[in-house]
């Protein structure tokens, strides 16, 4: 599967599981490289919520 089919599949069941109030207008998806990581590779949590508040807030 290439990235453009995972994240139509990903969006497809998301439509079938989640209830319409509850339903994401907004579904991102990051490359790895996108994705903000500490010295030992861990993923930096608190930065990618500051980076996505911000990018829905501006746009």
């Amino acid at each position: 599967m290439n990235a453009t089919s995972i994240q139509a599949f990903t969006r497809s069941w998301l439509m079938r599981s989640i209830i319409a109030l509850t339903d994401p207008l907004l579904t991102p998806f990051l490359s790895d490289a996108d994705m903000p990581h500490n010295a030992t590779g861990k993923s930096l949590h608190r930065v990618l919520r500051q980076r996505l508040t911000e990018a829905t807030v501006s746009g």
